[in-house]
């Protein structure tokens, strides 16, 4: 990590003339030692620098509020402060939107008489709340932020609501926009104002939903999710995102995404606008693939199983119990689930703002994500009583026998449904990764992977009619990177078995706003699911 600030005594000198008097402010050590349980009502003043930038679509999570009503407004009324010399930071609350009028690089002072600190724990966060325009002064503008660097291993929660340049970065998969969604849910801008044309009409963008999240990985193998709601109109860009590497900057922050699940990590990062992402768009990677399946581009909507043969354009309902090879590197992928193997479209940012038979929407993802067809009671075991006592599983097969002392990893990205609330319920919720080494038993690793359900349109389901889109529907699919243990390395044959982590399925709720996994497995299950996996992968960091 390495600083490069102007000297705080000296920037409080300069605040204190342009002030004209003597500051007793609150430093940020002693403002994080009043944080409690509760609120805690503030007096005094808080010096720092402003890292955020009010004309930012993008500084802060924009929930729900109905079912096609985002609060667009909390984004505009979020600002991040610092300490001078880039250590601590804190989120500002305005009262108003209107009231939130700070720039990147303004030093200020905040009057806190009247507000109140917030503390969260894990991580460790600090919020001051009822902040008015009158609470602030702009005693300078454009100074110069300090400047941050880290790798994404030395993030801690001092990091937190401060601005970091994350160095070494990459996009996990290279492919799509600065985030990859279904446009239909997604806030009404400019990029899909006109969306779907054709017949059947379909409704322009729900305003279902905003932020959504990309992962991104260093070349030391670390990771972090970048944050980015649906709002901005840079989200999506010529040519898709840039294929190198470089650097990642923003404001650290912690959310929780219903939508996502709960797998979205410590520390995220927000980016203020496309400038924050500086990554070259020549291919470079600091990963390399031993077996690859992606299916984006596949004009031909290609397959080739062990059994079966090449096939082209497979239709549901006609290829199971086969083995799929890879379209890159050497493996095969299957399932025990007896589900029918077949490739459909992604869903996410494929359809164009101009009509569905036009060139599909620049920077967009193309083409096909394996979809998997099945009943609900095919992925688990039951026995004599109907109760559950295994899983069925997703498996890949490679060989790492090239790979020594490195960090191997297994990719994917999934959701669920097509676009239905007929399919919107029954699926398992909660997944698991293990992994078999030459043989070996399984070992489980402990980490649970979310599968959301697609969001889809206001349709009937069953006697209801119209019904919303839940507040737990995703955008589009969720990318996981799973670290494997090192004795995965040198082996002739490893095996990766993606299952269900639990007997929890996947609801439909009464309300929009209701928990969706609310369900249980049962061996009399027969609802007709869809999983769909965008990308599967075994790579290994060089």
């Amino acid at each position: 990590m390495r600083y490069l600030t102007m000297s705080k005594r000296i920037l409080v000198l300069v605040l204190s003339m342009l002030v004209g008097r003597e500051l007793s402010a609150l430093s940020f050590e002693e403002l994080r030692q009043m944080g409690g349980e509760n609120p805690v009502a503030l007096t005094g003043t808080l010096d720092g620098i402003v890292v955020s930038d009010y004309r930012s679509d993008n500084m802060e999570y924009n929930p729900n509020i109905d079912h096609n009503i985002v609060d667009v407004g909390e984004t505009l009324r979020t600002a991040y402060v610092e300490s001078f010399d880039g250590r601590f930071g804190v989120r500002i609350k305005f009262s108003s939107i209107y009231d939130n009028r700070l720039e990147r690089g303004d030093m200020v002072r905040i009057t806190l008489d009247g507000c109140h600190l917030m503390k969260e724990e894990n991580p460790v966060r600090y919020t001051i709340e009822g902040v008015a325009a009158a609470n602030v002064l702009v005693a300078r503008k454009g100074v110069p932020v300090p400047v941050k660097c880290k790798h994404i291993k030395d993030l801690s929660d001092e990091d937190v609501y401060t601005y970091v340049t994350l160095e070494g970065v990459e996009f996990h998969q290279k492919t799509g926009g600065y985030v990859n969604i279904f446009e239909k849910s997604a806030q009404t801008t400019v990029l899909n104002k006109l969306l779907f044309c054709e017949n059947p009409p379909y409704p322009s963008s729900q305003n279902a939903s905003d932020t959504w999240a990309r992962l991104m990985k260093d070349d030391e193998g670390s990771q972090i999710y970048m944050l980015v709601n649906s709002i901005c109109t840079w989200r999506r860009n010529d040519g898709g995102v840039p294929q190198g590497k470089g650097s990642l900057s923003g404001v650290i922050v912690h959310t929780f995404l219903p939508r996502y699940g709960t797998s979205l990590g410590k520390y995220s990062i927000r980016p203020s606008d496309r400038s924050d992402i500086d990554i070259k768009d020549e291919y470079e990677s600091s990963f390399i693939p031993l077996v690859q399946w992606c299916w984006d581009y596949n004009k031909y909507a290609r397959m080739v199983f062990l059994a079966n043969g090449e096939k082209r354009f497979v239709k549901p309902g006609t290829v199971r119990n086969d083995k799929l090879v890879a379209e890159s590197g050497d493996g095969v992928l299957w399932t025990d689930s007896g589900s029918w193997m077949s490739l459909d479209d992604e869903f996410d940012a494929s359809h164009s703002y101009d009509g569905w038979k036009s060139a599909r929407m620049t920077g967009s993802r193309s083409n096909a994500a394996l979809r998997l067809d099945s009943k609900s009671s095919d992925w688990f075991e039951f026995d004599d009583r109907g109760r559950v006592q295994g899983y069925k599983a997703l498996y890949v097969k490679t060989s790492t026998k090239n790979v020594s002392g490195g960090k191997v990893f297994f990719d994917f990205s999934f959701i669920a449904s097509r676009e239905h609330s007929k399919y919107s319920e029954g699926f398992p919720v909660e997944w698991k990764v293990s992994y078999s080494a030459n043989g070996d038993s399984f070992v489980e690793l402990p980490q649970i992977y979310t599968l959301r359900p697609q969001c889809y349109t206001n349709v009937q389901h069953g006697a209801r009619v119209n019904v919303p889109v839940h507040s737990e529907a995703a955008m589009g699919f969720a990318e996981y990177s799973v670290l494997l243990p090192e004795e995965v390395c040198g082996k002739d044959e490893i095996v990766i078995r993606l299952a269900p982590a639990s007997d929890i399925l996947a609801s439909f709720p009464q309300r929009w706003n209701e928990s969706s996994t609310k369900g249980r497995a049962s061996a009399d299950n027969t609802k007709e699911i869809i999983i769909r996996f965008g990308t599967i992968a075994v790579k290994y960091l060089k």
